[in-house]
């Protein structure tokens, strides 16, 4: 509003912001997919606490392990997650579904957004079988699959892991979507020894370490501490976890001082003899972030007119949000010019991508680690009101 000038001196106006700012979406939320003793089959529903989970899905199942890997999520600081239960006659093909109507993965369809997936271990199915599967899923929706070790790398309490065997899962999965956490942890129920799968107190421990550091802090070292945990079901020699962390395999281990901890964050593209951009987890999470929390914020932009003043709009909107996380520490660089860019421009929506209602943009960043700049490519669409893709190279 202008105000009203009735002599010679200092004016003071208040101005509307112009632009639309981004919010970062949420970047924990677990889906957990498995038998159950009871509750709704091929729905996803939503728990945000232990308490909440059993009254919907009762306790333990006989063969199943999707109840305690809920309570060591929750145990270990997870706050809201998505559970799906499967029917009682269940083979690998139960968790990949069919679409309609909606069942195993596909009933997350109607989930907004997940960001990590744990498939708890069941005695009557080989989960090898359904990780691919569930792994693609995750890559379409920008989740990471959590993976619990395979019972074949272990024999007699110790370490069977070689590199074929790890070649031979990460030929099978989309391996910058998934981590694997080795060894099985124990637990004690009413006096007795469980060995579980690790990956629900894992995923637990990325909600606490994100709620307090950010998506950019890595969920391991001293600050990963495993809570409810007894025991691990391999004792890792220092030789053993050298060896298991190069081949992109993240380990669990005990500390004198700190107890059970996670001691690796590296997706299945994390082998020492590969060169991925991809290769720690908490990089490929924040650039995951990153993209869903842009998609989210820009559509705004549909039924814009595709010219520079849109993408001068553009360049504000994403550059304000990437300055904020600059500022909270995410990316590497003394100042944003070595921290991020976003290009929106000419170059990247050219006339035939006008013409056609698209409008590019690509916006690069330096994760903590490794330093090189991480890019991302967004394409949005602008005569309509569906978001064409969202898709890192």
């Amino acid at each position: 509003m202008t105000p009203q000038v009735t002599h010679p001196g200092v004016y003071v106006a208040e101005l509307p912001a112009e632009g639309h700012k981004i919010v970062g979406v949420s970047s924990s939320i677990t889906a957990f997919i498995g038998r159950a003793s009871k509750g709704p089959f091929n729905r996803a529903i939503k728990c945000k606490s232990i308490r909440g989970a059993v009254r919907r899905f009762g306790g333990p199942h006989p063969r199943s392990e999707l109840a305690r890997s809920l309570k060591m999520f929750f145990d270990n600081g997870g706050r809201e997650c998505f559970v799906v239960r499967l029917e009682e006659s269940i083979t690998a093909d139960s968790y990949t579904g069919i679409e309609v109507p909606p069942r195993g993965l596909h009933a997350l369809d109607t989930v907004k957004l997940f960001n990590l997936m744990v498939l708890p271990a069941d005695r009557d199915v080989n989960l090898q079988e359904a990780w691919k599967s569930a792994s693609k899923y995750c890559k379409q929706r920008g989740a990471v699959l959590l993976m619990d070790p395979p019972r074949d790398w272990t024999r007699k309490g110790r370490p069977t892991i070689t590199r074929q065997k790890v070649d031979d899962l990460r030929s099978t999965v989309a391996t910058d979507n998934c981590a694997v956490f080795y060894p099985r942890v124990r637990t004690n129920r009413r006096g007795r020894a469980n060995y579980l799968g690790p990956t629900g107190a894992v995923a637990g421990v990325i909600a606490r370490v994100e709620h307090g550091r950010g998506v950019w802090k890595v969920p391991a070292g001293t600050e990963a501490h495993l809570k409810g945990i007894t025991g691990l079901e391999v004792k890792l020699a220092s030789r053993h976890k050298g060896i298991i962390n190069s081949l992109g395999v993240n380990c669990l281990r005990n500390l004198p001082q700190q107890g059970f901890v996670i001691w690796g964050s590296r997706t299945l593209e994390g082998d020492d003899h590969q060169s991925s951009e991809w290769k720690y987890l908490s990089v490929r999470r924040l650039a995951l972030f990153i993209e869903k929390s842009i998609e989210r914020g820009t559509h705004w932009v549909v039924f814009e007119p595709n010219a520079e003043p849109l993408w001068g709009k553009v360049r504000l909107n994403v550059g304000g949000f990437l300055m904020k996380l600059f500022r909270d520490g995410a990316f590497q660089g003394a100042t944003p010019n070595e921290a991020f860019f976003v290009k929106c421009d000419r170059q990247t929506t050219t006339q035939e991508d006008v013409n056609e209602g698209a409008l590019n943009f690509h916006v690069g960043f330096a994760p903590l680690k490794p330093a090189e700049f991480v890019i991302i490519k967004i394409r949005q669409k602008i005569v309509g009101r569906k978001l064409v893709q969202v898709r890192s190279p």
